[in-house]
């Protein structure tokens, strides 16, 4: 395996609906940030021991653990997999949620547990605020390996987004189309969907319909290839820079796409102008 440089780890308030690869693959992941480290993935047996008055020792393995992961991670209280973290982690919280992590080979640990506490580290002066959560896996262990990874995996490609001249009222809708690459496979995977501010003029929410930033998620079903995001920016009548956003597409087993979007301001004059582009980031394997 070498280095653990570039593992990640995610979250699901889904359960799988069965205890398989295939069911795991198909849930809505949200991978959590700012981890530095994560801790022990792997059944353990308890060891039960045995002295008779005559013989040698017994030893009998008795109830399994299956890991115990404490991960410490830097504070990001705007983190969309450290909040469902949090979430999992509240003490009235009783409910399994699914975990994956995915190796830099692309090799893949599925299993499920609950979380106890959420402990934020306030240390020196000249250090960063942490939080270190307790996640106890619950499950058996469902691995796959880099050799049962497809010699090609699928892909997949998100389009540029055209800019948008927001308007004085009502709304302008913007679509992006991903493409998925299946690379042979006829398998169904499941993605979700998110806008967030970026850049150094970032939009806010309520440039967006309804006051939020948009979100949504799907499923590529067997043989679909395509399939169009679509959202819808607020006019305004307030002079503003012309301001930026980054939707960001995740397929599970797949892989992370990114685009900008710009929102262009027509109520005043505005200080600068910003390009549209379209920004690929690095793809994890996973099964077909």
């Amino acid at each position: 395996m070498g280095s653990a440089s570039g593992t990640t780890f995610a979250l699901s308030a889904t359960l799988p609906a069965g205890e398989t690869a295939a069911d795991y693959a198909l849930l809505p992941w949200i991978e959590v940030g700012g981890i530095e480290k994560l801790g022990a993935i792997g059944p353990v047996s308890a060891k039960i021991e045995f002295q008779p008055l005559i013989g040698a020792k017994q030893k009998h393995k008795g109830g399994a653990d299956y890991g115990t992961l404490q991960p410490n991670m830097l504070l990001d209280d705007e983190d969309a997999g450290q909040a469902l973290f949090r979430i999992a982690a509240d003490p009235k919280n009783n409910d399994l949620f699914a975990s994956r992590t995915i190796y830099p080979s692309g090799a893949i640990r599925y299993s499920q547990g609950k979380a106890f506490g959420w402990p934020e580290n306030v240390d020196g002066a000249d250090s960063a605020l942490t939080v270190s959560p307790t996640f106890e896996l619950c499950k058996e262990i469902v691995r796959v390996n880099q050799a049962d990874l497809p010699a090609n995996p699928p892909s997949i490609s998100l389009s540029a987004i055209a800019p948008a001249t927001e308007g004085n009222t009502g709304t302008v809708g913007r679509t992006a189309t991903a493409t998925l690459n299946r690379n042979g496979s006829n398998g169904s995977y499941a993605f979700n969907w998110s806008i967030s501010g970026t850049g150094v003029r970032p939009a806010n929410a309520s440039d967006f319909a309804g006051g939020v930033f948009p979100s949504g998620s799907g499923t590529f079903g067997p043989g679909e290839t395509t399939k169009t995001i679509s959202w819808s920016i607020q006019g305004d009548l307030l002079p503003e820079f012309d301001e930026s956003y980054l939707l960001t597409l995740t397929v599970t087993g797949v892989g992370t796409r990114t685009a900008t979007g710009i929102i262009l301001n027509d109520d005043g004059t505005s200080a600068d102008r910003t390009s549209v582009t379209a920004d690929n980031t690095t793809l994890t394997g996973d099964m077909a």
